[in-house]
């Protein structure tokens, strides 16, 4: 339906042009309606109209087009009103308030400015300020004054140009290490916004604003998602695999500052290492089936890995029916030497609970030995590249075992280097001067007993 001006209007008008304004897909006013055919009669737009009778031509052929174009805003809402003086309404026009001279040689749009009047629209420049119909006419006036025909970039450009941006930006994340291909991404997609900047100032061409940049954020964001998902589960794998011989807590400390402490070569450094052993356990392999001694073996086990987990120490190895374990090793550890102990009481604690717990031909029987030393030793992974043990080696370990060899069941036996260090928390009793298997001389040792308090 096309509404003519009322007659008397369109006598006096020297032409008349259709004023659609259109709104593209997003609600938006980007593009203008160029001539419309209705009842088989051609009508040019209103703006067109304007240019041809104040400059007496009828060129502008890209405003003619059936299909409309591409509108380039030269001014912001409210640009346009008043712009021959601040409030210029049609009121003090028509009463006389204003100088008619102001209008000289000027075009003068009259138009509704109200939001009641419905006419106002968002735009491709505006979108959180509505533009009313009128400053819109009067951008397109302005665009035909200048000749600024505006061209879109064709469909097949854009899908051609996101899809090589997009498989840029996949390149650099493959090849480069996250922060750098993350960096350039967001250079690229930085630099692309820029170019079309100057490729409309420049060229009047339009490229698409919002896809180039989403698929780059899409795809690193899905990038960053892989990696953190990858880093996630190899940290998991690796505290799991850390976790069946470190304390949790070092295993994730581990895990989380990827610093592996595990390469051929060993350090001197002072440790606890503490050895625990399942006492009278070859008469058991004798008395029992193998699958009995094999159960229990696996419950004294339990609670040797126990006590030195919770303690946050290491599991150093499976010696047979014996347990050793070292304390701030590999990674340094707060106070370990007490933490040895109240290890070795754990395990001499369980060890006679589960003595009780065992099935009616093994109750009462095993019970752990439990030796602890501390001082200087040789620890890190002994070997081969294809095959290596952590473990730590000297005179510190081999007073150690020893040690244990002086316990009874259930009994936990330290060296005077360990005495002296936390016998103000630990109640001990002293079991003199003996002399060690493999050693020269007579050496002090201690039982410990509780902790104090």
């Amino acid at each position: 339906m096309f509404n003519e001006p009322f007659p008397a209007l369109k006598r006096a008008a020297r032409a008349i042009g259709h004023s659609n304004v259109q709104t593209d897909s997003d609600g938006l006013v980007r593009h203008a309606a160029g001539n419309l055919t209705f009842s088989g009669k051609t009508y040019p737009s209103f703006a067109y109209q304007i240019y041809s009778q104040y400059t007496g031509l009828r060129d502008r052929d890209f405003a003619k087009n059936d299909r409309g174009f591409y509108i380039r805003y030269a001014g912001r809402p409210h640009d346009y009103y008043g712009a021959v003086g601040a409030g210029c309404s049609f009121r003090k026009v028509l009463n006389g308030e204003y100088p008619v001279e102001a209008f000289a040689g000027k075009i003068v749009l009259i138009g509704a400015y109200a939001a009641g009047m419905q006419d106002q629209y968002f735009t491709s420049v505006s979108h959180g300020a509505p533009m009313y119909g009128v400053e819109i006419q009067a951008n397109i006036v302005q665009q035909l004054l200048d000749n600024a025909y505006v061209r879109e970039m064709t469909q097949d450009m854009r899908i051609f140009l996101t899809m090589s941006v997009g498989l840029l930006t996949a390149f650099c994340l493959l090849l480069f290490r996250s922060h750098v291909s993350v960096g350039l991404s967001a250079f690229g997609a930085i630099c692309y916004l820029l170019g079309i900047r100057i490729l409309y100032r420049e060229r009047m061409m339009v490229s698409p604003v919002l896809y180039v940049p989403l698929v780059v954020a899409l795809l690193v964001i899905g990038h960053i998602a892989v990696r953190y998902f990858a880093v996630h589960r190899e940290k998991q794998k690796m505290i799991a695999d850390y976790g069946r011989y470190l304390s949790p807590e070092i295993a994730a400390a581990i895990a989380d500052t990827g610093n592996v402490p595990f390469s051929l070569g060993g350090q001197r450094k002072d440790i606890a290492v503490l050895f625990v052993d399942i006492r009278n356990f070859t008469t058991l392999s004798e008395e029992f089936r193998p699958e009995k001694v094999m159960e229990m073996l696996n419950r004294y086990l339990g609670i040797t890995t126990d006590g030195i987990l919770r303690n946050k120490g290491t599991v150093d190895k499976f010696i047979g029916d014996a347990t050793m374990g070292l304390f701030n090793a590999p990674v340094d550890l707060e106070d370990y030497t007490y933490r040895a102990v109240c290890a070795g009481l754990y395990m001499a604690e369980q060890s006679e609970r589960l003595k009780n717990e065992l099935s009616d031909e093994m109750k009462g029987r095993g019970g752990f030995g439990i030796g602890i030393n501390c001082g200087e030793a040789s620890v890190g992974n002994i070997g081969t590249d294809f095959r290596m043990e952590y473990t730590a080696i000297g005179d510190t370990v081999n007073t150690a075992a020893r040690l244990e060899g002086q316990a009874g069941a259930g009994e936990v036996i330290i060296s005077r280097e360990v005495y002296d260090r936390v016998c103000s928390r630990i109640e001990c009793e002293d079991r003199g001067m003996v002399r060690l298997k493999g050693k020269t001389e007579t050496v002090h040792i201690y039982r410990a007993l509780r902790v104090k308090g």
